[in-house]
């Protein structure tokens, strides 16, 4: 996947921080 890896390399960390910024984003998504 190009967008988890384009995130990987703008927070360089594995996928927890994709995944603790998406569960964020989402709830922020879905209440906006």
């Amino acid at each position: 996947m190009p967008l988890l890896d384009k995130l990987r390399k703008l927070y360089g960390v594995g996928p927890v921080c994709s995944e603790l910024h998406i569960a964020p984003g989402k709830s922020d998504a879905t209440a906006g």
